[in-house]
């Protein structure tokens, strides 16, 4: 019998430089921090703290990529009345795409991890595990 295909729906909208990685399935919060009877199997929560301490540092290096390209794009250089005018973009717009860019990534990654995570090898949770930036969705129907 083939998986049931997620039908998602998410009314909560990520505010300006947050991300969402959750799942529809009811029943996930009981899987991943268990019950009186059944002992905790995490595979959301784990997903991300596993790929937190992973992506430290290349998020920083993409900050870091991002405000140079920022910066070049927008590089002016200029000479008037003699004088030479150099003239940079604007560094917090750079730094905001940055933290888009890393949100993306991260996001991208935990909803990967929590698949992989997952105390069932496919159907219904595997299948509801999403992700959501304030731009872009990552299968959540709108």
């Amino acid at each position: 019998m083939a998986d049931k295909k997620a039908d998602i729906k998410l009314s909560e909208r990520p505010s300006k430089g947050e991300a969402i990685v959750g799942t529809a399935a009811e029943y996930a919060a009981y899987i991943n921090f268990g019950t009186r009877r059944q002992s905790a199997q995490p595979f959301l929560s784990t997903a991300g703290e596993i790929v937190s301490r992973k992506l430290t540092g290349t998020i920083s290096k993409e900050m870091q990529l991002a405000m140079y390209k920022g910066l070049k794009k927008s590089f002016n250089k200029q000479i008037k009345n003699g004088v030479e005018i150099i003239r940079y973009g604007n560094p917090v717009e750079a730094i905001s795409e940055g933290t888009i860019q890393s949100l993306l990534k991260a996001s991208v990654a935990v909803t990967s991890q929590a698949k992989a995570l997952s105390p069932v090898d496919g159907g219904y949770l595997r299948n509801s595990i999403m992700w959501r930036t304030e731009k872009d969705d990552g299968g959540f129907n709108k």
